[in-house]
C-alpha cells in the first residue's frame, strides 16, 4: 500500500513540501541575527522571494522525482537523490552552523551533479531537462550568493 501511495505525484510533491517546511523550522534559529549582517552581493532578492521561488522548484522537482521513478533511471535517479541530499543539507550547513565555505562547496557540487544530470536527460527525456532547467539556474544564482557571502566576510 505505501508502495502505491508512493507512486502518486501528489504523495511526492506533499513529501517535498514537507521536508522544505521542516528544514525552514529547523534553521530559522540559526538564521538570525546572524544573515542580516552578513555583508551580501547587491543582487541578493528579498527574503520573501525565496519562500515563493523554493515551493515551485520542489513541486517541479517532486514531479521530476516521480517521473524519474516511475521510468525506472536507476543512475539518474542515484545523481537526482544525491543532489536532493545535498540540496537538503545546504540549509542547516549554511544557516544553522554559519559554515558558509562548506556551504558554497555543497553548492559546487549540486551545480555539478545537477549539469550532468541535465546532459543525460537531454538524451533521452528532454521534457524533463526542461523541468529540471529553473533549479539548475536557481543553483547557479545561489552559488553566486553564496561565493559572493564567501568572498565579502
Amino acid at each position: 500500500m505505501i508502495k502505491r501511495a508512493f507512486s502518486a505525484p501528489i504523495t511526492w510533491v506533499v513529501s517535498f513540501q514537507l521536508v522544505s517546511i521542516t528544514i525552514g523550522y529547523i534553521t530559522r534559529f540559526g538564521m538570525y541575527p546572524w544573515y542580516g549582517q552578513l555583508i551580501k552581493s547587491s543582487l541578493t532578492p528579498p527574503g520573501y522571494y525565496f519562500g515563493i521561488i523554493w515551493p515551485i522548484l520542489y513541486i517541479s522537482l517532486a514531479i521530476l522525482g516521480w517521473k524519474l521513478n516511475r521510468e525506472r533511471e536507476k543512475t539518474i535517479l542515484k545523481w537526482y537523490w544525491t543532489g536532493m541530499f545535498l540540496n537538503w543539507l545546504w540549509s542547516p550547513v549554511f544557516f544553522t552552523w554559519h559554515l558558509s565555505w562548506v556551504a558554497l562547496l555543497i553548492l559546487i557540487l549540486l551545480v555539478s551533479i545537477n549539469a550532468y544530470i541535465l546532459i543525460k536527460l537531454r538524451i533521452g527525456y528532454t521534457n524533463y531537462a526542461y523541468m529540471m532547467l529553473p533549479y539548475f539556474l536557481w543553483l547557479c544564482f545561489a552559488l553566486y550568493l553564496n561565493m559572493m557571502i564567501v568572498l565579502l566576510n
